[in-house]
């Protein structure tokens, strides 16, 4: 029987390690921190340089002028109910996919224009990642520059009656622009989140504040714990009158799964009896609203796309009824710590905010129909819990715009010295190139021309990971070639401790195992791009100006090593992004919810109304 160590190793010469064994180097890892376990809370830690790497755009930049060359992605045409492109007035294929409207139910409607192009992917269900570019048809003044507060160094003083100061110093510390504007329209009130320009500049509308530099608005949310429904009712003969009703042999059942829409139901109004109920970290308010005499229609959806990404006017109606009465009983939740810096040593509570604000707005979405009843000679309809919002506003004749320091760009004619150097386009449409300068520094270059008009930009929104942040589930075991084990979290992905805190969450979480997000309040805020939006951009006579951003020295090196194997790898994937593009609506649906400028929760209330 052999003898038991003694706990402090063997001691045999044999396992002593030769000296050339000993002096051998190992396998040189990566630099930072990657743990090998990687559990729920686990977390990598990079190195500077590897950060810097990863957040640089020259990297994207030039991927997607590489896609631009090769011409890599498949315009999207408008086809109709039969599945036929349609043409348009000139005879050419219409690439104009959906007709829309921008706060679509309040009285600031825009008429906007969807354009869409598809790239193949490896990593997607359907093996393909969507752009889309929202055109608006309509260029509406959202208010006149009267002062940029860009000087970081400078405090500036406003106001009167009393007087109040702007620190630029405080601003730079919080990455953000200030500028005052006049005669601003009450439309910017909806536009937290939007690409706003003038002339040249660009950049993201991070808040309002009014005279007296508090929040102009607060905006509050649905609780996912309580959401709210909306019961319509309506005479029951008028409903068994209509058409759909007969070819469907009297049954009101059938109405169940198609919209319902109280047309453009908002409603602005001032603030009178409604709750309002303070907690430690936010406040809620709470609305009884009920309403009689009221236009509500049912109607048709072919597209078999979420009613918030359509323009409802355009569908075709099953029901309609000026006699319909509602109700709508939801409460509304904001958190405390987006607006108490403006207060400065003042507590926020929810009497305070009910002082500062004079009116609020709220609207009823389109929804799905969830169940029907028949009470008497009336018909109760009744909506799917949906998520809702409420804007509070504090209104005031001069308004404060405050701009994300890292979101501005400039756009100009692409000429030098003067002279264009481009192929000239057609005399009757000439279409000119333009720059876009990614690198500005609004703390050092002219941005917002004081006496111009501020409007709403265009936008491009794509679907990849890269741009928007999120994993959209691809729900197949293997990747396409039948080997390749796809990783858990993109065949269901879940929350993990890099999420989003609970309230910025609060849409997204309902739709966990459908799409998953990361995205950081800096990086909505700021000038979204990847290589898919930027090649989109040089056809549309959009040249990208090369990012400064350069990665480091290894990381070129290898980047122009393998980027001839990445595009042939993007082409070979061409066949199955035409194989599997019918599987689902849900990227699509994803892209367009951003081209739209939707919220979390209104986000999450599209996903889960695309039917599959």
């Amino acid at each position: 029987m052999s003898r038991k160590q003694n706990g402090f190793g063997n001691f045999k010469v044999s396992s002593v390690k030769s000296v050339e064994k000993s002096l051998k180097p190992g396998k040189v890892g990566a630099p930072g921190i990657y743990p090998s376990d990687r559990r729920f809370g686990s977390s990598v830690t990079r190195t500077v340089i590897q950060q810097y790497d990863i957040e640089s755009n020259w990297a994207k930049w030039r991927k997607g002028v590489e896609f631009f060359y090769n011409a890599y992605w498949y315009t999207l045409y408008k086809k109709d109910t039969n599945g036929d492109v349609v043409l348009d007035g000139n005879g050419n294929k219409e690439t104009v996919l959906i007709d829309s409207k921008l706060y679509q139910g309040t009285g600031y409607e825009i008429d906007v224009k969807f354009s869409g192009w598809r790239f193949s992917s490896q990593s997607t269900d359907t093996s393909n990642h969507y752009v889309i570019k929202r055109t608006n048809t309509q260029t509406p003044n959202l208010g006149i520059i009267s002062q940029v507060y860009n000087d970081s160094s400078a405090t500036y003083t406003v106001g009167s009656n009393p007087t109040r100061t702007i620190s630029g110093a405080s601003n730079y510390s919080h990455k953000e622009i200030w500028i005052k504007s006049t005669n601003s329209s009450d439309l910017v009130l909806y536009s937290i989140g939007e690409r706003i320009r003038d002339s040249s500049t660009e950049a993201t509308l991070k808040n309002v504040l009014n005279d007296q530099l508090h929040p102009a608005i607060y905006l509050g949310k649905t609780s996912t714990k309580k959401k709210p429904t909306v019961k319509v009712t309506v005479p029951l003969s008028t409903v068994l009158a209509t058409d759909f009703i007969a070819a469907n042999d009297g049954d009101v059942q059938s109405l169940i799964g198609q919209i319902g829409s109280l047309g453009a139901y908002s409603k602005e109004t001032a603030i009178t009896s409604e709750t309002f109920t303070d907690h430690n970290y936010d406040f809620d308010i709470t609305l009884d609203v009920t309403e009689n005499n009221q236009t509500f229609q049912i109607l048709d959806n072919p597209l078999n796309l979420p009613p918030a990404v359509l323009d409802i006017s355009s569908m075709s109606k099953l029901y309609e009824s000026s006699a319909a009465s509602f109700n709508f009983n939801p409460t509304y939740t904001f958190s405390k710590q987006y607006y108490q810096r403006f207060f400065g040593d003042q507590y926020l509570t929810a009497g305070l905010a009910e002082d500062e604000c004079n009116k609020y707005s709220y609207s009823i979405m389109p929804f799905v129909i969830n169940s029907v009843l028949v009470v008497g000679n009336n018909l109760e309809i009744t909506s799917i819990p949906f998520e809702a919002n409420i804007k509070l506003f504090s209104d005031t004749a001069d308004r404060y715009f405050i701009f994300t320091d890292h979101s501005f760009t400039i756009k100009s004619l692409d000429t030098y010295n003067g002279v264009d150097y481009h192929t000239p386009g057609d005399p009757a449409n000439p279409n000119p190139w333009y720059r876009l300068d990614t690198d500005v520094d609004p703390w050092m270059d002219e941005v917002f021309t004081s006496g111009q008009n501020l409007t709403i930009a265009d936008v491009y929104c794509c679907s990849c990971p890269n741009f928007s942040n999120t994993i959209i589930r691809v729900p197949e075991q293997t990747a396409n070639d039948g080997k390749k084990i796809n990783n858990r979290q993109y065949r269901y992905p879940l929350p993990t401790a890099m999420s989003k805190i609970d309230f910025q969450n609060e849409g997204l979480s309902e739709v966990a195992g459908i799409v998953q997000s990361w995205e950081t309040f800096k990086q909505r805020t700021g000038f979204k791009l990847c290589k898919h939006t930027i090649a989109i951009m040089f056809n549309d006579n959009l040249k990208v100006k090369e990012p400064n951003t350069y990665p480091s020295l290894d990381t070129r090196l290898n980047f122009e090593a393998n980027l001839e194997k990445s595009m042939e790898e993007n082409w070979s994937q061409r066949n199955n992004s035409f194989k599997r593009t019918a599987l689902t609506n849900m990227e699509l649906v994803y892209t367009l919810a951003e081209g739209l400028n939707l919220d979390e929760v209104e986000t999450a209330s599209v996903l889960l109304e695309t039917k599959f």
